[in-house]
């Protein structure tokens, strides 16, 4: 197999795109990505190959070990092959169906409101990817001297980005009210943190290979606070959490910044409605519905239906139904059954719902298939 192109580029592009400002100054994507899985697909959607040939582009797309990207499995990206008229050739791109949540433990300040969130969870994406792809590179057949080489330009890379990033804060920090906000020095300041841990992780991870003591993370955020004592205007990011045997006693009231983070989804511009972490009515009526919904027909009839839904725009753009598609899989595959009262599988319901794989639903001249497009009046 061979490694995508993209991976070619440094470990660290969202990090540094961010830092460079390329998000900010479309400030369109940034205001229309509503969850940060659509943030997650723009900055890491790749093209692997183009090619005149349909038959090519796909034979050339699978042979790459799409992994290398920054993907637990094959279940977590979608591959697709789009035909551009202009161009008139066919691009093969892969994109993320999902969003890693943050494994580790960066006592991170809470976010103050909801673009904060957004980014979040994007960082903690970004990082989780940055780790498998230097898995992938110690794994995989490659040569000592090439393992050194991505090391050492990583962390080189790293270094600079920390340069960058700490100026940038400064700049943000020490603004005037006018020029900046809350959200955009949180932003910037858990950015600092996770390149900071992104230069520990390269230290200690590629230890037997760049021959380096591994940096110590205290010295760094020290460092980063000591040359931004104007930055204390903003006391509510280092108001971070507290010694675990401080929290113990409170820890079920207050809100970890450093949990897996949610998926956050707002309509328009509002924000989603806080739900209760533990509603014991909810949790009885869930219960009693699992295996409720029992499928009499070709169960990739109906999931040929959700795929249209997800995929069919009504005039303003918006697609009939709008979620993940990890929560919908999650939903089918809990509470509805085929016809011999077994649970959907969950792999299945992915493979079905993947765009590339159209010879797993119904074909349009299929009598049996259920033409959602026929039905957009009602619908609408």
């Amino acid at each position: 197999m061979q490694i995508p192109t993209a991976f070619n580029t440094h470990n660290l592009t969202v990090f540094s795109q961010v830092a460079k400002e390329s998000f900010y100054s479309q400030q369109k994507k940034v205001k229309t990505a509503r969850t940060p899985l659509q943030l997650v697909k723009s900055a890491n959607t790749h093209i692997l190959c183009k090619s005149q040939s349909l038959e090519e582009a796909s034979t050339i797309s699978a042979t790459f070990d799409i992994t290398y990207l920054g993907y637990f499995s094959a279940d977590d990206y979608d591959l697709k092959i789009e035909f551009s008229p202009s161009e008139k050739i066919h691009k093969a791109m892969v994109s993320p169906i999902s969003v890693y949540p943050l494994l580790e433990d960066l006592n991170l300040p809470v976010p103050p409101d909801y673009r904060s969130k957004l980014h979040l969870s994007f960082f903690s994406d970004e990082f989780e990817r940055m780790k498998i792809r230097a898995e992938k590179v110690l794994s995989g057949e490659f040569t000592e001297t090439k393992i050194r080489l991505f090391a050492t330009r990583n962390l080189q890379i790293t270094r600079k980005l920390f340069h960058d990033t700490s100026i940038l804060f400064r700049t943000q920090a020490t603004a005037s009210v006018n020029e900046t906000n809350n959200s955009d020095v949180y932003i910037i300041y858990i950015l600092n943190l996770f390149v900071i841990r992104a230069m520990v992780f390269y230290t200690k991870f590629f230890k037997p290979y760049i021959g380096e003591q591994p940096l110590s993370e205290e010295s760094m955020r020290e460092q980063l606070h000591h040359q931004l004592p104007t930055a204390m205007k903003y006391p509510w990011l280092f108001d971070q959490r507290p010694p675990l045997n401080k929290t113990l006693n409170s820890f079920v009231f207050n809100s970890i910044a450093n949990a897996p983070p949610e998926t956050y989804a707002v309509k328009g511009a509002s924000m989603q409605k806080d739900i209760p972490e533990f509603d014991p009515k909810l949790i009885q009526t869930l219960q009693q519905l699992k295996g409720k919904f029992k499928i009499n027909c070709n169960t990739n009839i109906l999931l040929d239906v959700f795929y249209q839904f997800l995929k069919t725009k009504n005039p303003d753009g918006s697609p009939y139904l709008e979620c993940e598609i990890a929560n919908l899989v999650t939903l089918l595959s809990e509470f509805f059954t085929d016809k011999d009262d077994v649970a959907l599988n969950p792999s299945s319901i992915r493979t079905v719902l993947k765009p590339s794989n159209f010879k797993k639903r119904p074909h349009p001249d299929d009598p049996k298939r259920i033409d959602v497009s026929k039905s957009s009046n009602n619908i609408e």
